[in-house]
Formats: C-alpha cells, sequence, structure tokens
C-alpha cells in the first residue's frame, strides 16, 4: 500500500481531500494540526519571527511524513505535510519571501535544514499537487475565514508555481508518479474521484 503526499497551496482543501481519500479507500489521514490549534503567535511570527513559525510546523510535518511512510508499508497513509521534502526548490524564489524573506538572520539556517530534510526524510511513493485558479482560490481561502488568511490573500498566490515546478522536479528526480489536478472552488468531491482514481491505478 502506498504512502500517499498531498501538496498545493493552504487553502486548496489538501486535508479535507485527504480525509476523505482516507475514508472512501480506508486508509488513515496525516495531516497538519486544524488552525484552531495553532497557538496564538503563529499569525504575527510570519511577519516578525518567520523561521520560528517554519520550525513550529516542521515538528508536525516531519513526524507526519514519517508516521505516514510507516503506515504506508501496509496500510494506505495520506499526508497533506510533504512541504520540508520539496521547499528547497522553491524557498530562494522572490515568490517565497512572504514564507521567509532571504534577508532573515536564520535563512541560512533553513537552507541547510531543508535540504537535510530533503534528503534524509522518507519519500512518497505517489504525489499529489493540487491547483488553483487565483479567482478560485480567493473563494476558498475567504469561505473558510481562519487565522493567517489575510496574510495568505495579500501574498501566498505567487508561490503556486514555483512549488509546482519543485514538485514536479522531486517527483522525475526520485521516480515518483504524480498527477497534477486543477481545483474549482465547491466542487472538492470531483478533486477525490481523480485522486481515488490515481492511487488505485498505482497501487502495487
Amino acid at each position: 500500500m502506498p504512502f500517499v503526499a498531498i501538496l498545493g497551496l493552504a487553502g486548496v482543501g489538501k486535508t479535507t481531500v485527504a480525509r476523505q481519500l482516507a475514508k472512501t479507500l480506508g486508509g488513515r489521514a496525516f495531516c497538519e494540526p486544524d488552525r484552531r490549534e495553532w497557538p496564538s503567535f503563529i499569525e504575527d511570527g510570519f511577519v516578525e519571527h518567520a523561521f520560528d513559525v517554519l520550525e513550529w510546523f516542521r515538528c508536525y510535518q516531519v513526524n507526519a511524513i514519517r508516521s505516514a511512510a510507516a503506515f504506508g508499508e501496509y496500510g494506505l497513509a495520506i499526508c497533506d505535510a510533504y512541504y520540508h521534502k520539496t521547499m528547497i526548490g522553491y524557498v530562494h524564489h522572490p515568490s517565497s519571501e512572504w514564507i521567509i524573506p532571504k534577508s532573515d538572520p536564520y535563512f541560512s539556517a533553513l537552507e541547510k535544514i531543508l535540504e537535510l530534510d530533503a534528503n534524509r526524510l522518507p519519500n512518497a511513493d505517489l504525489i499529489i499537487f493540487l491547483s488553483v485558479k487565483h479567482d478560485q482560490w480567493r473563494k476558498m481561502v475567504r469561505s473558510r475565514a481562519q487565522q493567517g488568511d489575510d496574510i495568505l490573500l495579500a501574498s501566498a498566490f505567487a508561490s503556486q508555481e514555483p512549488m509546482l515546478h519543485a514538485t514536479e522536479k522531486h517527483a522525475f528526480e526520485v521516480g515518483i508518479p504524480m498527477i497534477h489536478i486543477q481545483q474549482q472552488y465547491g466542487q472538492l468531491d470531483d478533486a477525490v474521484v481523480q485522486c481515488s482514481e490515481f492511487i488505485k491505478e498505482n497501487i502495487a
């Protein structure tokens, strides 16, 4: 059974799709904490303490990746927290300045961590990338009205293409089957069906 990683911008429905796939296919979802569980410093930290925010998320992401890889040895594991395997491929891009600027004194430390994570963390068996057009994404983000979404709406969309290219490069270099699905607002069920078919086609 595979370890499936789902990537894409925040707000495109990764967690919802992961949980629905796990329910539909009889697997287990390994997801980041719900935003209601985030500590209060996260929203302000995006601006003033970017490295601290990223390291808080890393604790969950690394555990999710390792746990999903272990579970995938005997069951279907679906993870929405695979960024530390691919972020080294787009953290230098200008569109990532909203995540952490290169002028941040901790940027070089993050770069080393990302390089290590890319090489040392387990690889997924399958990758699903959910992308979305700008108008559709804004509807998705606004509909959930969660902590930090104003920062996302102001800056994050430009990260989508570099993120996609980094994911495609990772999948190609490691030899991981990948599907790219264009999301539509209010049509998560369609994405679940496409993902489900992709997984079934690639289960050994």
